[in-house]
C-alpha cells in the first residue's frame, strides 16, 4: 500500500472518529454499534502499513489520537453516569421495598439526583 493510499484511509477513519464523537456528544447509544463495526473494518488496514511515516501521515495519526482519547473519555463518562444513576435507583428501590404497608418510622425515602449531561 502507497502512502497516498494510507492517507485516504486515515482520512476515512478520522472522519468516523469525528461520527463517533458527535454521536457521544449527543447521546445517540443506539448509533454506537454501527460505528464500532465499520471502525473493526480499519484494524488490519492499520496494522498492514509498513511505509514510511511522513510528516502529512504524523498530522493525521495526532488528529486520530486526539480523538480516540476524547471518545474515550467521553464513552467512560456515560458508563459512570449509567452506573451512579443504576445505583441511585437501586438505592431508592432499597429504601422503599414496601410501597403498600406502613412506612417506618423516622426514615424519609433517599432522594435522588438526576444531571442533565447535554452539552
Amino acid at each position: 500500500m502507497n502512502e497516498q493510499h494510507f492517507y485516504s484511509k486515515l482520512a476515512q477513519f478520522l472522519r468516523l472518529l469525528q461520527t463517533e464523537n458527535k454521536i457521544l456528544k449527543t447521546n445517540q447509544a443506539d448509533k454506537l454499534a454501527n460505528i464500532v463495526a465499520q471502525k473493526e473494518t480499519f484494524v488490519t488496514v492499520l496494522n498492514d502499513y509498513a511505509g514510511e511515516v511522513s510528516p502529512r501521515l504524523k498530522a493525521v495519526i495526532s488528529q486520530i489520537k486526539l480523538l480516540q482519547e476524547q471518545n474515550l473519555l467521553l464513552t467512560q463518562l456515560e458508563m459512570d453516569y449509567q452506573k451512579m444513576l443504576m445505583d441511585a435507583v437501586r438505592e431508592s428501590v432499597k429504601t422503599t421495598r414496601n410501597p403498600y404497608g406502613q412506612s417506618p418510622k423516622g426514615q424519609a425515602p433517599a432522594a435522588m439526583l438526576v444531571v442533565n449531561t447535554d452539552m
